[in-house]
């Protein structure tokens, strides 16, 4: 067990792109939370921060810049590593709704926000299974 546990070490120590995409998953739950709890004060940069956390996850699990990331693009990574259809259509309808909601004024109802952030964490849980 310890000589497993070196070696699992020392490659997140050497190898950068494992360990990106090791904690892509916690690191986008994180800012999921820390957006749910901005919901209320600045709508605009809740939505930017989930949609943020989506983009970085995507970007950690491929070890991509996610800078300058596109909605094809994105989902070329997605269909690169192999994941169905559906899920990708949902990830997609989900950026364009923080997207969308960014720009109206009257978009941070708290149970769009619930909403948001749900579809969001399933959306992450799905993704995780697949890759």
């Amino acid at each position: 067990a310890g000589i497993a546990y070196g070696r699992r070490r020392e490659r997140f120590l050497t190898d950068h792109g494992f360990a990106r995409a090791r904690r892509a998953a916690r690191t986008a739950a994180k800012r999921l939370d820390r957006a749910a709890h901005r919901a209320g004060d600045k709508p605009a940069a809740f939505y930017e921060e989930v949609a943020g956390a989506r983009v970085d996850y995507v970007a950690d699990r491929a070890n991509r810049p996610a800078a300058g990331l596109t909605y094809d693009q994105l989902d070329e990574i997605l269909a690169g590593k192999r994941v169905p259809e559906e899920p990708r259509r949902r990830y997609r309808t989900c950026l364009e709704t923080c997207d969308f909601a960014r720009f109206v004024p009257d978009s941070g109802r708290p149970e769009a926000v619930a909403d948001l952030v749900a579809e969001a964490r399933a959306i992450l849980r799905a993704l995780e299974e697949v890759a």
